[in-house]
């Protein structure tokens, strides 16, 4: 392992290590999570998929819900659209 980075060191992507997606995988996998710090080889990758999936979880959550008020939103308008066509025929 190198030796540590400052902040000022890595805050401008020109300084930046280059690192192949095997290598970023292995760095996540072994240090970028703290919880991840006291888990064991075999337990690591375990411990990455459940937080993946549960944040794919969450994101798809937010997804829907924004979905239902845009969809709400549509159905207001459509609403008021035919309140206001039913009282041009009746008047």
């Amino acid at each position: 392992m190198g030796k540590p980075v400052s902040y000022d060191e890595i805050s401008a992507p020109e300084n930046l290590p280059e690192m192949g997606r095997e290598d970023f995988a292995h760095a996540l996998i072994n240090g970028g999570y703290p919880e991840l710090q006291t888990k064991s080889a075999r337990a690591k990758p375990i411990w990455l998929n459940s937080y993946l999936q549960g944040r794919l979880n969450a994101l798809e959550i937010k997804v829907l819900l924004n979905l239902q008020t845009l969809l709400g939103q549509h159905l207001k308008q459509v609403l008021f659209c035919t309140r206001v066509l039913q009282c041009c025929h009746l008047g």
